[in-house]
């Protein structure tokens, strides 16, 4: 496996787990993604790597069969998750039939792994967004162990996990469910690190201290959610996304994976059972559903993810269209685009770390001309929306 343009890897790890010989690993780069890296000594051309890559294989078309906008019930699950609640009901439910569940969780240092549980309790640890790129380590050997001795097993992950999963596992299981959710592209770990050590000192937080992090905190509301973080005497450290430079990185695109201003699974290519993301367009066009609490977009690609979906009675499904569940969520559709001013940015970060990210983003603030544009076309498509319906 080599690496010779880092637009086409995803970081996914399907490589790093297939090698029969253990002569790849995974290093992070001066952004802080991982690559792969092969001892060639150890190689013995098996080429598994190059048929588990999902990059340098063809990508499935494959379209939504259903489409809901849904939310759980039960108020304080609903509460819990970024947006509806529907990971933690599907994860129960596996749980509770004697199965397995993969998700991303913070490690000891608050980077992002991939792990399981078969605990309820544990499912907490998975919930709810993670702007960051997860490591997904040996979770797909483990998830295929499991398989083969039958256990039902939940995968959940980034389409381009998922791709890796399949890929990895090579053959169709019956007892593997998958959710993947619309993914924005992921953040580097390395900027995130620096932003909690950065933010966490204006707070007098101590790191070994922190108890709780949350990208999608609704204290404030789902849709004018928080970043926070909390230490184990209960200070907080809490800004409203709009207002946080981490998230302003991230949602204008500086800090993502090469990879994703080239992702190939967009548009149709979901392999997953079923993907989860935000119903961001309720007031366009389900204002009665606007309650503030959280709505998900319910998108099921296959019988499987049907079967799931319908034993599931504490949740509510309204049937929307695709094209209004992904009203204002086009990273559904396309991947986002790279900034030009991209390598300013890390040259200021490599510099002076998140000091000299803030100055960044001071000296680059979208133009009046940039937001008044974007709230012409966001009030155009609102219009048009009302109009057809």
């Amino acid at each position: 496996m080599v690496i010779n343009d880092k637009y086409n890897c995803c970081g996914c790890g399907a490589c790093y787990q297939v090698c029969p010989q253990s002569c790849i690993s995974m290093k992070y780069d001066d952004e802080g993604f991982f690559y792969p890296h092969t001892n060639t000594d150890l190689c013995t051309n098996c080429s598994l790597c190059e048929l588990t890559c999902p990059t340098k294989n063809d990508v499935c078309n494959i379209h939504p069969q259903d489409t809901f906008v849904s939310y759980s019930l039960i108020d304080n699950i609903r509460q819990k998750g970024s947006s509806g609640g529907l990971f933690q009901t599907i994860a129960e439910y596996v749980i509770r039939s004697g199965g397995i569940v993969f998700g991303a969780r913070f490690d000891q240092n608050w980077n992002i792994i991939h792990d399981y549980t078969d605990t309820i309790k544990g499912i907490t640890a998975f919930c709810g967004s993670k702007y960051l790129q997860s490591n997904t380590g040996n979770s797909y050997k483990q998830s295929k162990s499991f398989l083969d001795k039958g256990k039902m097993v939940l995968y959940s992950g980034t389409p381009c996990q998922i791709y890796g999963l399949k890929k990895y596992l090579r053959k169709e299981y019956a007892n593997l469910i998958t959710i993947d959710f619309v993914c924005h592209g992921v953040p580097s770990p390395k900027v995130w690190q620096s932003y909690l050590d950065y933010s966490i000192s204006k707070k007098g937080i101590s790191r070994q201290k922190i108890a709780h992090i949350s990208f999608r905190d609704k204290c404030t509301g789902w849709k004018r959610y928080s970043l926070t973080i909390k230490d184990d005497q209960g200070t907080k450290a809490s800004t409203p996304f709009k207002k946080s430079s981490y998230m302003q990185l991230f949602l204008r695109n500086f800090i993502l994976r090469p990879s994703c201003y080239n992702c190939r699974f967009k548009n149709g290519t979901n392999i997953s059972d079923i993907t989860l993301g935000d119903f961001w367009g309720v007031t366009d066009i389900r204002p009665d559903l606007d309650d503030d609490k959280g709505l998900s977009i319910l998108l099921v690609n296959s019988p499987k993810g049907m079967e799931i979906v319908s034993k599931q009675t504490s949740i509510i499904c309204n049937p929307m269209p695709l094209s209004e569940c992904i009203h204002k969520n086009p990273s559904y559709n396309e991947a986002v685009t790279e900034p030009a001013d991209r390598p300013l940015f890390w040259n200021e970060f490599n510099q002076d770390g998140f000091v000299g990210a803030i100055k960044f983003l001071k000296k680059n603030q979208p133009s009046t001309f940039s937001i008044l544009k974007y709230k012409i076309k966001t009030i155009f498509r609102s219009l048009s929306h009302k109009s057809a319906l």
